[in-house]
């Protein structure tokens, strides 16, 4: 049996109705068969009759992954808006971006290509860090006191943010135009000049909103380039260096959570075109963020296959059994089997 009798999407056999799904029998009678192996080519057709099930719920897979990005959208964003306890910086005539910021995996600033590493302190470096997830917005001090010096008495702690905003100022100094000083201070109000950073966590959500009309319009061209675009700048999750830091803990989470939408967005569209090698991708990607999201290995072992290596299919089979076992002390669902009895009856056929 081919790979193309047991077509994904758009194939012969997946798309005859159920009454006819006997086709192996139909199309191709044999004059005589042993009881033993009408019983294994019946057991076949039952798992054949259960992926035609399976293929035609496929056919909602999409809309219900682009409905979810919108909802993971106003999640996000209903948690982003500032609320009473910050407020935005006016729009003025900033000079143009001169810092580049990555917090979506390990932080690191460049200017000019050059990386900057001459941090006055671990709490300069998170303040900025903390400041940057939103050029504009401005935070009360009492809150970035109570975040980054728990505990110390009201002098004590605005004594503290006072310095630390001191040398973040004198480290970005060369790096800033002059008459620019990177971080704002009004009136008890703490928050990075709008044009003073590009942020790679900014731009992301940028893109993710822009998927939005081509979601709601059923528009894929769109929403492809959207989300292929996002997940170029989600080079890890959200201050992989610092894991540690209680404040990193929601914006890691929230996201990640976008981030993995995405990939299940593209991978469905990928394989509804039959562009496996773009399915082997994603799958990887969905791996290296969870190496036992067993829809990763799926489509994986999908895209081995389709592309003719049924052995590469099997083995990743096996490696998420193992996955599975050591890090869940859990077995494959019974989707995940069942496609492992479909390649596996390829292969033997």
């Amino acid at each position: 049996m081919t790979n193309e009798g047991l077509a994904w999407r758009g194939g012969t056999a997946l798309d005859r109705p159920p009454s006819t799904l006997p086709f192996v029998l139909l199309d191709n009678p044999a004059p005589a068969v042993e009881a033993a192996s009408l019983s294994l080519l019946l057991d076949r057709l039952d798992v054949l009759r259960d992926l035609a099930v399976e293929t035609r719920r496929d056919l909602d897979v999409l809309r219900r992954e682009s409905a979810q990005i919108l909802r993971d959208l106003d999640a996000f964003a209903a948690r982003a808006a500032p609320g009473p306890a910050a407020a935005v910086a006016p729009e003025a005539a900033a000079p143009a971006a001169r810092l580049s910021v990555r917090l979506l995996g390990s932080f690191e600033v460049r200017c000019g290509g050059r990386v900057l590493n001459a941090w006055p302190s671990k709490k300069a470096r998170l303040l900025f860090a903390y400041l940057a997830m939103e050029p504009g917005r401005l935070v009360p001090k009492d809150v970035l006191v109570e975040l980054f010096w728990p505990g110390a008495s009201p002098a004590r702690g605005s004594n503290n943010l006072s310095i630390a905003v001191h040398q973040l100022r004198s480290a970005l100094k060369e790096a800033l135009p002059e008459g620019s000083h990177g971080v704002i201070v009004q009136q008890g109000l703490y928050g990075l000049e709008p044009e003073a950073a590009w942020v790679d966590v900014h731009e992301f959500q940028g893109r993710m909103a822009k998927a939005r009309p081509g979601l709601e319009k059923g528009d894929r061209e769109r929403v492809r380039a959207c989300l292929m675009e996002a997940l170029g700048l989600y080079r890890g999750d959200f201050m992989e260096s610092d894991p540690y830091e209680e404040w990193t803990e929601e914006p890691r989470r929230s996201l990640g959570m976008l981030a993995s939408r995405a990939l299940a967005w593209l991978v469905e569209d990928a394989a509804g075109t039959a562009d496996w090698p773009r399915v082997l991708d994603y799958a990887g990607r969905m791996l290296a963020r969870d190496g036992c999201d067993e829809a990763g290995h799926r489509w994986a072992m999908m895209a081995h296959w389709r592309m003719g290596n049924r052995t590469k299919a099997l083995q990743q089979y096996e490696l998420c059994t193992s996955r599975l076992a050591a890090e869940l002390g859990a077995r494959p669902a019974e989707e995940t089997y069942r496609l492992y009895l479909q390649v596996r009856m390829g292969e033997a056929s």
